[in-house]
């Protein structure tokens, strides 16, 4: 890439698991090209191992933004700017039918001008037309995962927009929801209260409130497409 930096994922081929996720992401990074995804550039095998050569993105994830926060709350701006951005990359995703399945903090990528960026497409599905939903073996991070998919739902559009309102009471909260709580405790809190309650509501920008209730409503049907999300 003439001198840029890049970064480089390698999966030895003996992985079995890893290297069958990775094949299932190669697949679906051919399909996307949008500036609010972190840029595939290519593919190759080494010996034993595969290696994809993705854009380098220098400012780290927004787990590493919000650990500059460490006693004072994420500015309401900095909030805004990144839902725009990651709820953008949701919509031209979900008209491609694609559910990125793993949306969390450590997979909200920051470039060095500052762009935001959705990555790691490992868990991610392609439903065909007349598919609503999709089943997984492997599920996501807990404290990101819509309460349904416990229940044996498949993964979905709003299953994508629960883990978008549990990253955005994330950067509110500083910490994700319910994480002083065992994972099988987590689930049943999201599926009977939907979000936990804010520490410092006043302290809060209203429309981004709003913003992650939309996103978290407990029923699915309940919760709005990104695009029209991303406009709120």
């Amino acid at each position: 890439a003439r001198g840029e930096h890049v970064a480089v994922k390698v999966v030895p081929k003996s992985a079995k698991t890893r290297y069958r996720k990775l094949r299932t992401e190669l697949k679906i990074l051919r399909r996307i090209r949008s500036h609010h995804v972190v840029r595939f550039y290519e593919y190759f095998s080494i010996d034993d191992s595969v290696w994809i050569v993705y854009e380098f993105m220098g400012r780290g994830s927004i787990t590493d933004l919000l650990a500059g926060y460490p006693e004072i709350r994420m500015p309401a701006i900095t909030i805004s700017y990144v839902m725009h951005e990651v709820l953008t990359a949701l919509a031209y995703l979900h008209e491609r039918h694609i559910i990125h399945c793993d949306l969390r903090s450590d997979n909200v990528l920051i470039d060095d001008n500052g762009k935001v960026k959705l990555a790691d497409f490992s868990s991610a599905v392609y439903l065909e037309a007349d598919q609503a939903s999709a089943q997984k073996s492997s599920l996501g991070a807990i404290y990101w995962m819509a309460p349904e998919l416990a229940r044996g739902a498949g993964y979905s559009p709003s299953t994508d927009a629960w883990a978008a309102g549990s990253l955005l009471y994330e950067m509110l909260e500083g910490q994700p929801p319910y994480i002083e709580y065992p994972d099988i405790k987590v689930l049943e809190l999201s599926h009977t209260n939907g979000m936990p309650k804010l520490n410092n509501p006043d302290a809060c920008d209203p429309s981004l409130i709003e913003l992650m209730h939309l996103c978290t409503a407990i029923a699915p049907s309940e919760r709005p497409p990104a695009a029209r999300l991303r406009k709120h």
